[in-house]
């Protein structure tokens, strides 16, 4: 409605490529409703654009702040940086983009509450006059579950999260209210920076390994494609989950990306549930395909090293999945604690299986180092960037 009323752009600056896409779905949908869709639409993977009858446009922008350089429009902002220089650098630029005419251009930040001594805490709750200047030019909005029909009229669900989730990620997550983050490996800081769009991963560097966490009916299977970037880094460049697939129509979608990459080993959790998925793909790759599991080992020494790695900012990836459950991660005495999670979206349980996947695979790619598979061309994987996939089946 603003880029209507106003016949200005509209610039959504998001670190999420999916959110991006999904904003862009919903906008369209209304544009057709009313009839102001314009001509010459663009979404691709690499442009998020819809223009609309009175030349004004919805674009998504990629979740740095140089993206803004040169534009004027409103800008809605999804998450602003970690730390507070990268939050000033975005504002830089955004009050630079909205500044003429400054009476008409509007900023619109969405952000969740964070760990407490983070910039962000400060900002909101801080009574020192720095902060209390900074807030004093924003109408500041607190929405929690309770604002939510679906989520506060469904008491079962609900006592499901909460049974589920730790306190600390209940009252982040649901009552946006800022915690300590002591209870998680990984504080907000370190999950943010492993989070990147596709445009801004290092190229991958094959050999790749796909790691698949098998499940069934409302327990999705979790896959992840991982491989080194070029920088030396891991990059989880695909991945996501199935829900409610059979074990064929699995097998299909895995032979897909297996015909795509070039995996040189795919990993596969094979015990009881997973078995008919890897008797399958061992049928069809052979000696590409590793029987793994999840053990004592993997969940103790795998997990360790690959903790590591995260912590030293070492893991890079676009997939949302996987980032929640970095986020819903939980240890006991240096073990990963496979805790279900609800999410409300769909209110299904899980076990943080694209966490598991990612476990199988590093484990693959870590201790046996595999080679590139015979007859496959490098040159056609080397700098290649993959889009990020959450596929429903």
């Amino acid at each position: 409605m603003l880029a209507l009323e106003t016949n200005y752009p509209c610039l959504l600056v998001s670190k999420d490529e999916r959110l991006g896409k999904d904003f862009l779905s919903y906008a369209k949908r209304h544009a057709e409703a009313l009839k102001v869709l314009g001509v010459d639409n663009v979404e691709t993977d690499s442009i998020l654009k819809i223009n609309l009858t009175n030349g004004a446009y919805l674009e998504v922008l990629p979740g740095i702040a140089t993206a803004l350089q040169g534009r004027t429009g409103h800008v809605f902002l999804d998450e602003l940086g970690a730390s507070r220089e990268d939050a000033e650098a975005f504002m830089a630029q955004i009050n630079a983009v909205t500044s003429r005419p400054y009476d008409v251009l509007k900023i619109v930040v969405i952000t969740n509450a964070t760990e407490r001594g983070t910039w962000l805490h400060h900002f909101m709750e801080s009574e020192e006059p720095e902060w209390e200047k900074a807030r004093s030019v924003w109408k500041i909005f607190n929405t929690t579950y309770l604002d939510v029909p679906e989520l506060s009229s469904d008491e079962r669900l609900m006592e499901e999260i909460r049974a589920t989730t730790s306190a600390a990620s209940f009252e982040r997550n649901y009552l946006n209210r800022f915690v300590n983050g002591e209870d998680t490996p990984f504080d907000y800081n370190t999950i943010y920076a492993a989070h990147g769009l596709n445009s801004t991963l290092p190229a991958h560097v094959p050999p790749y390994v796909i790691g698949i966490d098998v499940g069934v009916t409302n327990n999705p299977t979790g896959w992840v494609l991982l491989c080194r970037g070029s920088d030396g880094t891991l990059v989880v460049s695909e991945g996501g989950k199935l829900y409610n697939t059979s074990l064929e129509d699995q097998f299909e979608f895995f032979k897909k990306r297996i015909e795509e990459h070039k995996p040189s080993k795919i990993v596969v959790d094979a015990g009881s549930i997973g078995w008919g998925l890897w008797e399958r793909l061992d049928k069809a790759y052979g000696d590409r395909i590793v029987k793994g599991g999840i053990n004592e080992k993997l969940l103790r020494d795998t997990w360790a090293a690959l903790k590591e790695r995260i912590r030293t900012g070492q893991l890079k990836t676009s997939v949302r999945e996987l980032l929640e459950h970095l986020e819903d991660a939980r240890e006991d005495e240096g073990k990963l604690v496979r805790l279900s999670v609800v999410r409300h979206s769909g209110g299904f349980q899980d076990h943080c299986d694209t966490l598991d996947a990612l476990l199988l695979a590093y484990r693959e790619l870590a201790e046996n180092k595999p080679s590139i598979p015979s007859g496959v061309d490098t040159r056609k994987l080397i700098n290649r960037r993959t889009i990020n996939t959450v596929s429903y089946i």
